[in-house]
């Protein structure tokens, strides 16, 4: 129903208004200076068909051509009645503002579209208020408006309009917009048959656009749920509710070994056991009642292996239709934790020497709440687990907690625990956590500590070693001064020389584990023929087995294949062998050196029937500062770094070392070399 205004006297009137007639004929209206806008009943069936063709066009019209659709709604109407413009407004989310989303113009008009963004609401308030009590606005003529309308007036003049028909936009039961047509230059009666028109094809574009921002909203979310599928470290499938596979995330397919397409297709029963197909169909039934359900079947992977998992089933909704979400977590981890005590205990012991620290929550007299390790919540939390003796530990604490509490300061302190072989030395940090609870985080350098120790002990050994060369000369010398027989002065000076090369061995052992700490020892690496560096090693020694008393054999090929090293390098790590299992040997024993071609390389092997190595010593032996508890024990001079100094020369020069032995049965070391490969070039590599 269109608005009317009552015009003052001997004024033409501004708006019409349909008026409720009894039945018979409707007079002709006729109004000076306006267009005749009564339609006969032939245009009123023509407005009906264009009612029923408007509406056909946009039921039809999809989510893509929906804004095509109400372009080409806008030309048909706006033609049809004769007009110069047909333009959409649309609220903004907050109805502050309006603006024009959708126009049609006759051709030799400019649009509008640009200028009629952002309008505020204010503007359109006089046709709001006539529209809360009628289906449609008019204005025939913008010359004659009320001063409330002058917002509106102001906004046609400036747009070049002089009528215009107004019909609210109407989305999901909420006005969100207007559906307006204009005249520009020329007033323009409107008639009730066109206001209807207008309200019916409104209604019509409301549901339409009401359908596109349902569709595009599904759209998103669809692709939202897509994405958060595809995100999720768990396995997802979507099942019809015949149980075939629709879709799959990368998780699950990566752990299934599938590609989708591959996938796709195919029911649930293709990735469970086939012995639980039974249950499986069970599951498929209840859910596709409605019935959510969780179960705990196998997933077979396309090569054949079965992966625990704990499945979830629930109804959902993808792409319209009714589905089944499975959702399946991995619980391999779960089920390992529950094959026992044994192997859970290895496993945790498994983290905790990943995870150096240990955290316990304690309680301000030392009892242990609980420990915020990883993994402890899964099986609670134990003594055993932690590996600690917490008595002990919780003893020790006692006081530093009650410092750690009054100062609101951490306390570190350092506990010993004995243990059957040896001793486990723990650092534990005190940190007050809450009102009444202190957080204990423990660490286990029982390593670290022995490593300081050993450092200790090497510096003790070291510094006894050059002190001992040194005693021994400076004794030479004074012998040398006080003079003596020529046989006497021969042999000082050949001690001398001894004790002196002795001792400059030693430095130098010194500064090349040194410049192998920091990183800068280099090789010269060149193409050289190893039975002069094998045959030099031995000489070295030679004097040093006779003096012993022991026999040393050899075998070493005329020809052997080249290599590329440091001769240098490779004859300190030879003898650096022999030498040590001449100290190890005892008197009458026997040193066997050969070499041979093996595996495309040089193979070395320095056997001897010695004292032997334990086998606890065995997986430290080429450790800094490590030495044999047996070596130790029988109190044979060493150092302790170098083996460690032979291994680091040997992986410089892309070979390997290895040892076997057996306490009092002797000791072999082998070492491979690769053979040379360019034996043209020269190499350096840094240690």
């Amino acid at each position: 129903m269109t608005v009317a205004a009552v015009p003052s006297a001997g004024s033409q009137p501004f708006l019409q208004s349909p008026k409720v007639e009894k039945p018979g004929p409707k007079p002709k209206l006729v109004i000076p200076g306006f267009e005749d806008s009564n339609r006969s009943s032939t245009a009123d069936n023509e407005m009906v068909a264009l009612i029923s063709e408007i509406t056909s066009m946009l039921a039809s019209s999809t989510t893509e051509t929906t804004n095509e659709a109400i372009s080409r709604t806008l030309e048909r109407l706006g033609r049809t009645l004769g007009v110069n413009r047909g333009y959409l407004f649309r609220f903004s989310d907050d109805h502050r503002l309006m603006s024009m989303v959708h126009e049609w113009h006759s051709p030799n008009l400019l649009p509008l579209a640009e200028t009629a963004r952002g309008i505020p609401e204010t503007t359109f308030h006089w046709t709001l208020e006539q529209l809360q009590s009628n289906s449609s606005a008019t204005i025939n003529c913008d010359d004659v408006l009320p001063q409330p309308a002058h917002a509106m007036q102001k906004f046609l003049r400036e747009r070049g309009c002089s009528s215009q028909l107004a019909t609210p936009l109407v989305c999901a039961g909420k006005k969100t917009g207007l559906l307006c047509f204009a005249t520009c230059g020329r007033n323009r009666v409107w008639s009730p048959g066109e206001s209807q028109m207008t309200v019916a094809i409104a209604a019509t574009l409301g549901a339409v656009i009401e359908r596109q921002r349902t569709s595009t909203a599904l759209e998103n979310t669809e692709k939202n749920l897509n994405a958060l599928l595809d995100s999720q470290n768990d396995y997802v499938f979507i099942l019809d509710l015949a149980g075939r596979i629709l879709h799959s995330n990368p998780p699950a397919l990566k752990c299934l070994g599938y590609a989708l397409p591959d996938l796709r297709g195919r029911t649930i029963l293709d990735i469970v056991p086939p012995g639980d197909a039974r249950a499986v169909s069970t599951w498929l039934a209840e859910n596709a009642r409605g019935e959510a359900s969780t179960s705990f079947l196998p997933l077979v992977t396309a090569h054949g292996t079965h992966i625990p998992v704990e499945t979830k089933v629930t109804t959902a909704s993808w792409n319209n239709h009714p589905v089944l979400l499975v959702v399946s977590r991995d619980i391999t981890d779960r089920i390992q934790a529950l094959d026992g005590f044994k192997r859970y205990q290895a496993r945790t012991m498994a983290i905790l020497e990943a995870i150096p620290d240990t955290i316990l929550r304690l309680r301000h007299d030392a009892t242990v709440i609980d420990s915020m390790t990883a993994g402890a919540a899964q099986q609670g939390f134990s003594e055993k687990y932690l590996g600690f003796d917490l008595p002990k530990i919780t003893s020790a604490c006692r006081d530093a907690i009650s410092r750690a509490v009054t100062t609101g300061e951490m306390e570190i302190l350092e506990i010993e625990i004995p243990t059957e072989n040896s001793k486990r030395t723990l650092e534990c940090r005190l940190v007050v956590f809450g009102e009444d609870e202190i957080l204990a985080i423990v660490r286990d350098i029982s390593e670290r500590a022995h490593l300081e120790q050993m450092k200790t002990d090497f510096v003790n050994r070291a510094s006894h070693d050059l002190r001992t060369p040194l005693t021994t000369a400076r004794l030479m010398v004074d012998l040398i001064q006080g003079g003596g027989t020529e046989e006497e002065l021969q042999e000082y000076w050949k001690i001398l020389s001894l004790e002196l090369q002795r001792q400059n061995d030693l430095i130098c052992t010194l500064l090349t584990a040194g410049r192998l700490e920091q990183g800068t020892l280099d090789l010269k690496c060149v193409p050289l023929d190893p039975l002069l560096v094998l045959e030099n090693s031995l000489g070295e020694v030679r004097h040093l087995a006779t003096k012993e008393n022991l026999e040393l054999s050899f075998d070493l090929p005329e020809s052997l294949p080249s290599i590329k090293g440091d001769s240098s390098a490779l004859q300190r790590c030879f003898t650096n062998l022999l030498d040590n299992a001449i100290k190890y040997t005892p008197a009458g024993g026997c040193i066997h050196f050969d070499a041979r071609e093996l595996e495309g390389g040089l193979s070395v092997r320095i056997t001897d029937n010695g004292i032997g190595i334990n086998p606890e010593d065995l997986p430290n032996l080429f450790d800094r500062f490590f030495r044999a508890g047996n070596a130790v024990r029988a109190e044979i001079p060493g150092t302790g770094i170098g083996l460690y100094i032979v291994k680091s020369l040997i992986k410089g020069h892309e070979g390997r070392i290895s040892v076997e032995s057996r306490p009092g049965g002797g000791t072999t070391f082998e070492v491979w070399l690769p053979v040379a490969d360019d034996a043209d070039d020269q190499q350096t590599r840094s240690l």
